[in-house]
């Protein structure tokens, strides 16, 4: 675990809440990240310490997730697509230009595993995504 300073979040002076809770009334955004106070980042420093390489704690807490995630079962596969996924998939490609959508769907497909599980299933995208898959796991 590598935590940086920029990492921490110091609080912000009265002007800078001031002009967040305005931004907040107005337009319904929170722009900065919630703050810490003095006592907070002092028992998140000790926790950091706590987990370091060098204490036995850090290694026996990552033999313990390790030992877990081996014994989680793995998510099954989505049998059929839902309406949600059809709207995903229509808002993140186009099928107004199919030759374009086809190349889209394979570098999105590429660029995400969970995605590429949808649009596998999709009747539009489907075989040209199974197929340049298969050729990415066959060259390696």
């Amino acid at each position: 675990m590598n935590y940086e300073l920029k990492d921490v979040v110091f609080p912000v002076d009265k002007y800078t809440e001031q002009t967040n809770a305005k931004l907040a009334e107005t337009y319904g955004v929170q722009p900065q990240k919630p703050t810490l106070d003095n006592s907070s980042i002092s028992k998140m420093a000790g926790s950091l310490k706590c987990f370091d390489e060098s204490h036995h704690s850090y290694t026996a807490f990552s033999e313990t997730m390790q030992g877990i995630e081996a014994t989680m079962p793995q998510p099954k596969k989505k049998p059929v697509l839902t309406d949600s996924d059809r709207k995903l998939i229509d808002t993140l490609i186009s099928p107004n230009y199919p030759a374009l959508a086809q190349t889209d769907a394979i570098n999105i497909a590429k660029a995400d595993s969970r995605l590429a599980e949808i649009l596998s299933l999709d009747e539009r995208y489907g075989a040209g995504v199974r197929k340049a898959l298969g050729e990415v796991s066959d060259n390696e």
